[in-house]
């Protein structure tokens, strides 16, 4: 609970971030407007959504953090004109068709937050035919830089020694990372930026995987990686931008370095190719690149975040024939034994008596009860 207020709180403190969606949400909603706040957290659009004149807003969270949500829409005085509802957005229902869908489920380079699936499946189910959407496109951007400072700061620091250890065999894992950073002031730009995604939430039914972009060299240099931002449409008159050119916000940029600096001189072609792998819950990032000199390749790189096991890929095959495991088993037997009746206690002395060689004491059991029981079903 607490991770997730602090992480509100970083959210909060974005000023241009607060600035733009208060802007946008007094811009788009009228008086007398329903609205849905998808994925509310505090609470603060749905606040807005109500100061710019809904008669109603649902504010829809799956997180604890919809407690104090309600705290803060009693104490400001809100609480009358919003319904909190606890679940995810598309395992909810509304009571009625809205005028309007705010969301701000943007991940570091727009896509992280499956903002596209919740707005889609709200879309579909929620809005009214005609209804707005906040925001109601995304558009993804990269640009190829020279950047010392962000080799420095996150690849060459794994080249030191440290107390007496050598770290540089984690350089080969840490330049097929993608790195949240502020790249202002810390990159040159080696070509204009180019646009490599559009989705428009009005009308996509699936986002595209994968993105790609070209560029043209314009200034000799050391071509490093790629600096990616987004924009968002959040009203007519309101664009949020994450571009290093623009003021900081929470989402800084996103790099994705090259295995090995590149020298370029102007007119050399760059091509990248960008995709979005979701593997249990969170995204992760494959990004393909080439360049060219007058036809001739020079350089290319595949490189990828997704640092999983064989066994863990096997899993999402359709023909993998899964099997509990001995975690499996002591879950299984968790909620066959969970039947109104018995209470955690009864419940782990069974267990304890069962699996003797899975737990250290009865403590522990109870512990691991517990903890299947709230929805945590990992066993130490």
């Amino acid at each position: 609970m607490f991770d997730r207020i602090f992480q509100h709180k970083i959210i909060l403190a974005d000023q241009v971030r607060m600035e733009a969606y208060k802007k946008a949400i007094h811009e788009v909603v009228k008086k007398g407007d329903v609205v849905a706040d998808i994925g509310t957290g505090s609470g603060i659009l749905a606040f807005f959504a109500v100061q710019a004149g809904a008669k109603k807003v649902y504010a829809v969270e799956q997180d604890e953090v919809i407690e104090e949500a309600k705290k803060l829409a009693k104490k400001n005085g809100l609480d009358k004109r919003i319904v909190f509802i606890k679940g995810r957005s598309d395992r909810v229902e509304v009571p009625e068709k809205v005028d309007v869908i705010i969301s701000e489920l943007i991940g570091f380079f727009g896509l992280e937050e499956n903002l596209h699936r919740f707005k889609i499946d709200a879309r579909k189910r929620f809005l009214k035919p005609g209804g707005r959407l906040i925001p109601s496109w995304l558009e993804l951007f990269l640009v190829p830089v020279e950047s010392e400072a962000i080799l420095k700061d996150h690849i060459r620091v794994w080249s030191s020694n440290y107390y007496g250890c050598d770290f540089s065999p984690v350089r080969g894992s840490a330049v097929s990372q993608r790195y949240v950073t502020d790249c202002s002031g810390k990159t040159k730009s080696l070509a204009p930026p180019a646009m490599i995604s559009r989705i428009n939430f009005h009308e996509i039914e699936k986002v595209p995987a994968v993105s790609r972009g070209e560029f043209v060299i314009n200034k000799n240099g050391v071509f490093h990686g790629l600096v990616g931002y987004f924009q968002a449409g959040l009203s007519p008159s309101v664009v949020l931008s994450t571009s290093p050119e623009n003021p900081l916000t929470h989402w800084k940029q996103t790099f994705f370095p090259l295995k090995k600096g590149v020298m370029v001189k102007e007119g050399d072609e760059v091509g990248c190719k960008i995709i979005a792998i979701p593997y249990g819950g969170v995204l992760f990032w494959q990004w393909e690149t080439g360049v060219s000199r007058k036809g001739y390749e020079t350089a290319r790189f595949s490189q990828n975040n997704l640092s999983l096991r064989k066994e863990e890929l096997a899993i999402r095959k359709k023909d993998f024939k899964p099997s509990l495991t001995s975690e499996g088993e002591v879950c299984r037997r968790v909620f066959e034994l969970c039947d109104g009746k018995r209470t955690t206690e009864d419940i782990a002395e069974i267990l304890w008596k069962e699996y003797p060689k899975e737990f250290k004491d009865t403590k522990e059991v109870l512990e691991v009860v517990v903890g299947i029981v709230r929805g945590k079903t990992k066993i130490s």
